[in-house]
């Protein structure tokens, strides 16, 4: 009677050790055939948790579409996260399904800057560049911008060219290195702030709240001055300002001639 050769089944089959393993799907993003999008990286739920491919191929949404609908959902998140009448639970499942919604805008996003127009594309870098908090990070899809924010964006890019788009876009990466430069300004005064004793701490923030106090009563000035003057030029110009009374010229006699 012969034995049973270890690691087969009655029959001579595989037992489950030796079946072979499971394949795993590739990740989708910068693994997939280098068509990651620059500056925007998918979250690992936008990673793990793609749109079924049997799904028959829909039209793909413009860019402005996509903004409103993020900016309505931001408005909804923070009207109804007010809430706090909720029990946990409905909590729980208000985040959720925020965060569901979050993942799907952050694919379309993704997915439209990668099969996009020109147009499209640019105008997604702009959005991205101004919901970035520094230069030196990445941007993900679920980073959003306040809806107030998003809707006047909608409304001045809404009629550019793509020549005034790229200046657009010019301009929030300024606005951005700004951002970044005072960033790393703050990072490098805690840094200092840490090696003085107290007492030099208490005289460099004393020093910087009077500089501060100066600036804004300069900055304050300048603009009730500018005010009054463009107020001046508007009853000026609508005639609502007396004649100015003309000085009578004093007359100095000659100098006497010796």
């Amino acid at each position: 009677m012969g034995g049973r050769i270890e690691g087969e089944g009655p029959r001579g089959e595989p037992t489950s050790q030796q079946s072979k393993p499971e394949q795993t799907q590739p990740l989708q993003g910068r693994a997939e055939g280098g068509n990651a999008v620059p500056g925007i990286l998918p979250t690992l739920n936008e990673r793990a948790k793609p749109p079924p491919e049997s799904q028959e191929r829909q039209p793909l949404p413009s860019a402005l579409d996509i903004l409103k609908r993020r900016a309505q959902l931001m408005e909804d998140h923070w009207a109804r996260g007010e809430a706090w009448e909720w029990s946990l639970q409905e909590k729980r499942a208000f985040n959720k399904k925020y965060a569901e919604a979050q993942r799907q805008q952050g694919y379309e996003l993704w997915s439209l800057y990668r099969q996009g127009t020109g147009r499209d594309k640019l105008i997604i870098d702009v959005y991205t560049t101004m919901a970035k908090t520094s230069s030196d990070s990445w941007t993900e899809g679920n980073r959003y911008i306040p809806p107030q924010k998003t809707r006047d964006l909608i409304a001045r890019v809404a009629s550019m060219t793509e020549d005034e788009l790229r200046e657009e876009l010019r301009k929030a990466q300024e606005a951005l290195e700004k951002k970044t430069q005072a960033q790393r300004k703050r990072q490098k005064t805690r840094l200092l702030y840490k090696k003085l004793t107290p007492e030099e701490r208490d005289q460099r923030q004393l020093e910087t709240q009077r500089e501060y106090g100066r600036n804004y009563k300069k900055a304050n000035r300048e603009k009730v001055n500018a005010r009054v003057r463009r107020r001046r030029q508007e009853r000026k110009e609508q005639g609502l300002l007396p004649p100015k009374k003309q000085r009578p010229k004093q007359i100095s006699p000659p100098p006497s001639q010796e």
